[in-house]
């Protein structure tokens, strides 16, 4: 199965840079999991939502590593959009 966002390997780069482009939210696997039901619109078209959830925390696990391994690339590339979001926000001469 294709999916433009997924690459199916460790560290998915695919998968990385979509996330970086459009999440917004905290660093959780279960959080990260919930948005891509969401935003991929499948959750009226399944009949376990949990189930899929858990497939997709699975594969974060399987492509990532551990969530509270500090060298978790995804981890750290969430973090680092965090900051640059908060830097601007304070230089913003508007605020």
């Amino acid at each position: 199965m294709y999916s433009p966002y997924v690459k199916f390997s460790k560290k998915d780069e695919t998968l990385t840079k979509y996330l970086m482009r459009k999440y917004h939210g905290d660093f959780c696997y279960l959080k990260i999991a919930n948005w891509v039901v969401e935003k991929t619109k499948v959750r009226n078209k399944i009949d376990d939502e949990e189930d899929l959830i858990d497939c997709i925390m699975s594969y974060l696990y399987w492509a990532y590593g551990d969530p509270f391994d500090e060298y978790n690339i995804l981890k750290v590339m969430i973090d680092i959009i965090t900051l640059r979001k908060k830097n601007k926000k304070k230089k913003s001469p508007y605020r």
